[in-house]
């Protein structure tokens, strides 16, 4: 896995300016009827000397909660191409991704940073290792069905959906303001970079050790006395003890790695039925 990793996640509502007074707010509405009103991402990268071991480095929405979608939308692109990330996403080839392409499109802006990498590398090749989409990992490219975020986060031991849900942001903005939709918007972004380092395991490319030492640094980033409150909010909702771990841990496929897998295994062997 490439380093540094940007977790992405939108919040849209249905554009005012495209629907008419008689829609059906029960409706998903066409994709290019969704204006963005939020993108959340946090930056993590690999602990240097190590080749499985994530830091957690920022956490916060792009742009500015007075921005335009039109600004909000361009800086996210700009970032994409100065900083070239390994993009992270929950339903992102389905939803976020095209959403912002959909409204770039209808908005007149430029997606360069969507297409830097030749035609197997860019953010959009569904194979590629530029865009780990994690519900289409996890469905296995649509052979099984999807599974929400709410659901996986909770499974994997995260929090799962704070203070809302998607089909509600358009109502939040009303009632409580554009700050109310960020914070929700960080919360998920957070449950997905946590699903992520669960994947990371799952694939091997973590070990048991460095798993334990990548969620404990996520519970040392949130737990910060100067976080900002949504992550506050997230580290009081998530009921994690910190795991006691090796502060150098073997990385996989190292010989002390090896062993160690070796060791969970016979242990296993020991109190089951084969």
């Amino acid at each position: 896995m490439r380093s540094p990793v940007l977790v992405v996640d939108i919040e849209t509502i249905p554009d005012p300016d495209l629907i008419g007074p008689d829609f059906d707010p029960t409706i998903f509405p066409p994709l290019p009827f969704h204006k963005v009103v939020c993108i959340g991402a946090l930056r993590a990268q690999k602990v240097q000397g190590h080749t499985s071991r994530w830091e957690p480095m920022q956490c916060d929405c792009i742009g500015d909660p007075e921005d335009t979608e039109a600004e909000l939308i361009k800086k996210f692109w700009a970032y994409l191409d100065s900083s070239k990330p390994t993009l992270i996403t929950y339903n992102g080839r389905g939803f976020d991704i095209p959403a912002m392409i959909v409204r770039s499109t209808a908005l007149g802006i430029q997606t360069a940073g969507c297409w830097t990498h030749n035609r197997y590398e860019n953010y959009l090749y569904r194979y590629g290792d530029r865009h780990m989409d994690l519900m289409d990992q996890l469905s296995n490219y649509g052979a099984a069905r999807n599974i929400a975020l709410d659901a996986m986060a909770r499974a994997c031991g995260y929090p799962g959906k704070i203070g809302g849900h998607g089909s509600e942001v358009s109502k939040q903005l009303a009632d409580e303001g554009i700050q109310a939709v960020r914070d929700y918007c960080l919360g998920d972004v957070l449950n997905t970079y946590g699903i992520f380092l669960n994947y990371l395991r799952t694939m091997g490319e973590s070990t048991a050790v460095t798993w334990h030492a990548n969620r404990n640094a996520l519970h040392r980033f949130v737990n910060q006395t100067d976080a900002k409150e949504p992550l506050k909010n997230y580290a009081r909702s998530w009921n994690y003890e910190p795991v006691p771990v090796d502060e150098d841990p073997a990385e996989p496929g190292d010989a002390a790695d090896q062993n160690s897998e070796i060791a969970l295994h016979v242990e296993a062997k020991k109190s089951n039925f084969y």
